[in-house]
């Protein structure tokens, strides 16, 4: 990680300057992330699946300096449209063979960085690393852009932070734990919950080769947690109940006496569980007691506020800035803003000290 971050230093890359990242989960995407995060530069991840139009828009609307890319078919993205990023100055390709297109490869850039270490050079970095401030912005992500352009929004590392601290509190880490990472990286729920948390609690972290491959990597790694979204375990239920409608007879009626079994078994955990109602919207409960994670309360830090002047718990608007909120709509903040930012995208607030994104 370091001499990642000597080396896009001897690239010219500075503290400020944004560099992309278009890869699927591996240990270079944690390396390169590092060396940013370490060198006050702000990465901006892209989704692989991202077409070279998107990657376009993404790196020149960041004004990205840099991307690295994890393959061949990455790589070709770029080079695609690469007269068309003007920011644009070096393609790093993870590997260890330059990838068509590419400048260099990573192994390439930490050479670079280990070149250039000197006593001096180390301590400047050191203390450049520890001059990075909690409301200095650390990453842009972008949306999907299934509403309009796509939208990069700007987390600074107490955003990141924030969230790391209130998860480390309320799951009970061993720091001998397993994780399968297998969200994207490029999703600020797997970045936060599947790379930072982890890292912060010594957990050591196996990566998927792909979503289609987690069933079986599951059994390869056996991890103590596993992190997702709803969605992927109900396509697993679906393709579990599958074979078994297919399979018939006993494998059938196996199947549905375990299912009852097990809701009984919920049924009987739940019971006297009163959720949160509004904040149910937003996956901000945490479970209470080690043997017991049952019972959901709101994680510290986030603030909620519903439109109309009915102000949560958390909420933390009141008077003029709560009368220009449409009834029913639920804040949750704060980014620090969007790039890019015109007035009709984005209103922010300051409001008893917080900053609330409308």
């Amino acid at each position: 990680m370091r001499h990642a971050a000597l080396g896009l230093a001897e690239l010219g890359v500075r503290h400020g300057d944004r560099v992309a990242l278009l890869s699927e989960n591996r240990p270079e995407w944690a390396i390169a992330d590092y060396a940013c995060l370490t060198s006050g530069v702000i990465d901006v991840p892209i989704y692989p699946n991202e077409t070279p139009e998107a990657a376009a828009y993404i790196i020149n609307n960041s004004g990205a300096v840099a991307v690295f890319v994890s393959t061949a078919e990455q790589a070709a993205k770029i080079a695609e449209v690469r007269a068309e990023c003007s920011s644009l100055r070096n393609v790093i390709g993870f590997g260890d063979v330059r990838l068509p297109g590419a400048d260099h490869t990573l192994l390439e850039l930490e050479a670079k960085g280990a070149a250039a270490l000197t006593p001096e050079r180390e301590e400047t970095y050191r203390r450049g690393a520890l001059a990075v401030e909690p409301g200095h912005l650390a990453t842009i992500i972008y949306t999907s852009g299934t509403t309009g352009a796509p939208k990069g929004v700007m987390l600074t590392h107490d955003n990141l932070y924030s969230n790391v601290k209130g998860a480390a509190g309320v799951i009970p880490f061993t720091g001998h734990d397993t994780c399968l990472s297998f969200l994207p990286l490029s999703h600020v729920f797997e970045r936060m919950a599947g790379h930072y948390l982890m890292m912060a609690t010594g957990t050591s972290i196996a990566y998927a080769e792909s979503i289609d491959t987690v069933p079986l990597n599951l059994t390869e790694v056996r991890p103590t947690l596993v992190l997702s979204v709803p969605r992927l375990y109900e396509k697993m239920y679906a393709r579990v109940l599958e074979n078994a409608l297919a399979g018939g007879g006993a494998k059938k009626q196996i199947f549905f006496w375990a299912r009852r079994v097990a809701d009984r078994w919920a049924d009987q955990k739940l019971a006297g569980r009163e959720p949160g109602g509004v904040e149910e919207l937003v996956d901000l409960r945490r479970q209470r007691g080690a043997a017991r994670h049952e019972v959901p309360h709101p994680a510290a830090g986030p603030r909620l506020q519903l439109g109309e002047h009915q102000v949560l718990r958390h909420g933390v608007l009141h008077g003029e800035h709560a009368a220009r909120l449409a009834a029913g709509e639920l804040l949750v903040g704060p980014p620090v803003g969007h790039r890019p930012r015109p007035e009709e995208d984005l209103l922010l607030h300051r409001a008893a000290g917080q900053r609330v994104l409308q």
